[in-house]
């Protein structure tokens, strides 16, 4: 025999959605410059809400998890220097990676090419 759930308890169990101001703040956060990104405690902390909170109610206000957000803004950030003609062991080191291979293995799982293979394609 199965139970159903009533609704409001179903709804009242839904993570809410992070604050378009507290999105704001991330936001600020992630594109305060090159280097290390910031880490979870550090933002949750900045927008006054536990890492777990943070962690729930970003995937449902953004659509994706907090840390593919991240990687995804990382990359654009990437792509407008690799389209610069930068080179890419420079990129990675603005970036905040040690090596320029861990930098290019990133690279290629979310962008589907090799940081090379994007530049000249962009020249």
């Amino acid at each position: 025999m199965t139970t159903s759930v009533p609704v409001a308890v179903r709804a009242a169990r839904m993570p809410a959605a992070v604050a378009l101001k507290k999105l704001r703040i991330i936001d600020d956060r992630l594109a305060d410059g090159y280097g290390s990104p910031p880490s979870l405690n550090e933002l949750a902390q900045l927008c006054g809400l536990s890492s777990r909170h943070l962690t729930r109610g970003f995937r449902v206000s953004r659509g994706c998890s907090l840390g593919h957000y991240a990687a995804r803004l990382c990359m654009e950030k990437a792509m407008g220097l690799l389209s610069k003609d930068e080179k890419v062991y420079k990129v990675a080191a603005a970036l905040g990676y040690t090596t320029a291979s861990g930098f290019s293995d990133a690279f290629r799982k979310q962008c589907g090419c090799t940081p090379g293979e994007f530049r000249r394609a962009a020249l």
